[in-house]
């Protein structure tokens, strides 16, 4: 659950060196938010990391670009236009789930112009969409209501991640209104692991 590997740094005071840290992997423990009744949601069913040492985003197994608010809006890099095309495509190509999650959304992504040319397994979109400069990640803790998910953003659920399968996670795009489709269609069934808008 712990990795010690971490990369040591030194910092000069004078004739005095002092390492630093900076460690990549941290414990995790489930994450709970509560409505305005105190009362918890049951869509809230991912583990995030305990620490977060960046305040917008997790420091995770690759470099990242996190989205931050604007004026409060964490949406607010995201491109309607380009949104509104993926979403479109994937809503009119889901023809049933097949557990094809992840080869859906790559075709879309191809067809519709977003892709890096990268494939992979559902929860392996993850480190896939962060390298692609059409999507910016934002922090899935600033995400409150599934259901303000915009169209278009992609959804990664890590390997079991809110019932999902233990080997390969899920990876579907929001088609707006808290459902989303990869093969077939469905309501967002929880918080993903990670959350991507077109930019």
């Amino acid at each position: 659950m712990f990795n010690t590997n971490f990369t040591t740094y030194f910092f000069g005071l004078g004739n005095t060196f002092i390492p630093t840290f900076n460690i990549y992997d941290w414990f995790t423990m489930p994450t709970f938010d509560f409505d305005t009744n105190n009362t918890p949601p049951n869509w809230v069913c991912q583990s995030t990391p305990m620490f977060d040492f960046s305040q917008n985003c997790v420091v995770g197994d690759s470099f990242k670009r996190c989205s931050t608010k604007t004026n409060g809006n964490v949406f607010a890099k995201y491109n309607k236009t380009l949104g509104e095309k993926l979403s479109s495509y994937t809503k009119s190509h889901a023809t049933g789930f097949k557990h094809s999650c992840a080869e859906f959304v790559s075709n879309a992504l191809e067809k519709t112009h977003l892709s890096n040319g990268q494939r992979g397994h559902g929860y392996e979109m993850k480190n896939i969409l962060r390298k692609n400069s059409h999507f910016n990640e934002v922090a899935v803790a600033d995400i409150k209501d599934l259901k303000s998910i915009p169209k278009g953003a992609i959804l990664v659920y890590d390997k079991g991640a809110c019932g999902y399968s233990k080997e390969y996670g899920h990876v579907e795009v929001s088609i707006g209104g808290g459902q989303a489709a990869s093969d077939g269609i469905q309501n967002i069934k929880g918080k993903p692991s990670a959350l991507f808008i077109p930019v």
